[in-house]
């Protein structure tokens, strides 16, 4: 992206997040798409980096 992380920071400030949670929300997207896919729990939690129970508890499974 071409920034420092103050750079990276403030501008992410101005869409009233933090790089942080705009990851989290992108990959709790993705798990959803998954999920509608078909995928399995297991695969899906392995696939976007976070444990099943977390999923689970961030999806409302």
């Amino acid at each position: 992206m071409e920034t420092n992380p103050v750079q990276l920071n403030r501008n992410f400030k101005k869409l009233g997040t933090t790089p942080g949670k705009f990851l989290k929300n992108a990959k709790l997207q993705q798990a959803k798409n998954l999920l509608n896919e078909g995928k399995s729990l297991e695969e899906v939690a392995k696939q976007i980096g976070y444990s099943t129970k977390f999923l689970k508890e961030e999806l409302g499974i």
